[in-house]
C-alpha cells in the first residue's frame, strides 16, 4: 500500500535514533526528523497534542544531536542552535518560563555539541566543554550545589567535558580525560560512590579510562575504553547484568567485553558489541528485551521507559516492547515481544 511505502522510506534510511519515556525520534540521512508516540505535552513538536501511531515528519532539518525526557524533547542542529518542545513545568526547556511548547522553539543557546534529557530536566555540553543545565533540581541533578529549579540554562562548574547522560533524578558526565563526575539522586547507589547519599554538586566517581555512560531510572552503566562494561545502582530485575538481583553502590564489572555502546531504560539495559550483536538484561514485562527477528549488524540502540529501538547498518529501524502510546511507530498500540521492523504494520 502507499502507507507501507511511506513507512519504508522513513525507517529504512535512518542515521540516528532516540527515545523519550513514551515517544521516539528518528533522523534520516537527509537530515529530516521523524517522530512517533505520546504527544500529550507537545513533545513531538508537531504543533498539537495528538499522539502519532505512525512516523510523522517534523519541521526541523540538519540535526546533530537529540534526546527525549518524560514529556519533552530537545534537538541540537548542526549550526549549534538548540530547539525544544514539550512540557516545561519545571523549566526543562530552558526558555526562561514554565510554559509548554507544542512546536519546536529555539532557545538562546549557541555553539552546543550534545544534549541529554532527564525526567523533568535537561543538560547540554557546549563545544568549549562547558556544561549547562535547566529544569527540575530537587535532588541536585543539575549539579549546581543546591536544590532550586532553573527555568533558564545555567552554567555548572565543570569544564573539559566529553559527554553527559541523565537518569530519573541523577546525572553522569564523562570528561575528556576519562574521569567520571556524578550528581543527584543516589538512593540505590546509582552514582557509584560506594554509598547511597545524594550529591548536589558534581563529584568525581572512582572510575577512570571511561569512554561513555548510560543512565536508567535508578541504575548506571559505563563503557571503558578497553571495551569492558561496569554497572552500579538498582538491580532488582538484573538490569546490571551481574548474574544476580543485588543492588550495587560501587562500579562493578560485568562479564561483557569488546563492547561498542550501552543504553539504559527504566529497568532494562541493552549493550551493543563491536561485532554488531545485541545483549540484553533486566525487566522484560512488556517485551522490551526483544527476541527473535534479525538483530545482527546493529549500529545504534536507544531505550525508552519500557520500549527499545535498534538502528541497523543498512538504515532499517527495529522496535520492541511497550506500545500503549504508539511509541513503536508501527500503526497500532499493541506491545511487541519480538524485534519488529517498523515497516511491518
Amino acid at each position: 500500500t502507499d502507507i507501507d511505502t511511506l513507512i519504508a522510506q522513513v525507517t529504512d534510511d535512518a542515521i540516528s535514533i532516540a527515545a523519550g519515556q513514551y515517544h521516539s525520534i528518528i533522523v534520516k540521512n537527509d537530515g529530516t526528523v521523524w517522530v512517533a508516540g505520546w504527544n500529550s505535552n507537545g513533545q513531538l513538536g508537531l504543533g498539537d497534542t495528538t499522539n502519532r501511531t505512525r512516523w510523522t515528519q517534523t519541521s526541523l532539518t540538519d540535526i546533530k544531536s537529540f534526546d527525549g525526557g518524560r514529556y519533552h524533547s530537545i534537538i541540537v542542529k548542526n549550526d549549534g542552535t538548540v530547539w525544544v518542545a514539550g512540557s516545561n513545568g519545571s523549566g526543562e526547556l530552558g526558555l526562561g518560563d514554565t510554559t509548554q511548547r507544542n512546536s519546536w522553539t529555539q532557545t538562546s543557546l549557541t555553539d552546543v555539541k550534545s544534549v541529554a534529557c532527564g525526567e523533568y530536566y535537561s543538560i547540554i555540553v557546549k563545544n568549549d566543554g562547558t556544561v549547562w543545565g535547566t529544569g527540575q533540581n530537587n535532588r541536585g541533578q543539575l549539579g549546581l550545589g543546591n536544590t532550586s529549579d532553573r527555568s533558564s540554562w545555567t552554567q555548572t562548574s565543570l569544564t573539559n567535558v566529553k559527554s553527559v547522560a541523565c537518569g530519573y533524578y541523577h546525572s553522569i558526565i564523562v570528561k575528556n580525560d576519562g574521569t567520571v563526575w556524578v550528581t543527584g539522586l543516589n538512593d540505590y547507589g546509582q552514582l557509584g560512590l560506594g554509598h547511597t547519599s545524594d550529591r548536589y554538586s558534581w563529584t568525581q566517581s572512582p572510575i577512570t579510562d571511561v569512554k561513555s555512560v548510560a543512565c536508567g531510572y535508578y541504575h548506571s552503566i559505563i563503557l571503558k575504553n578497553d571495551g569492558t562494561v561496569w554497572g552500579t545502582g538498582r538491580n532488582d530485575d538484573g538490569q546490571l547484568r551481574l548474574g544476580d538481583t543485588t543492588d550495587r553502590n560501587s562500579w562493578t564489572q560485568t562479564s561483557l567485553t569488546d563492547v561498542k555502546s550501552v543504553a539504559c531504560g527504566y529497568k532494562h539495559s541493552i549493550i551493543l558489541k563491536n561485532d554488531g550483536t545485541v545483549w540484553v538484561a533486566g525487566y522484560n514485562g512488556y517485551g522490551q528485551l526483544g527476541s527473535g527477528g534479525n538483530v545482527t549488524n546493529v549500529k545504534l540502540i536507544a531505550l525508552g521507559d519500557a520500549h527499545s529501538i535498534i538502528l541497523k547498518n543498512d538504515g532499517t529501524v527495529w522496535v520492541t516492547g511497550y506500545n500503549d502510546f504508539d511509541q513503536l511507530g508501527v500503526g497500532d498500540i499493541d506491545d511487541r515481544k519480538n524485534w519488529t521492523h517498523t515497516i511491518s504494520l
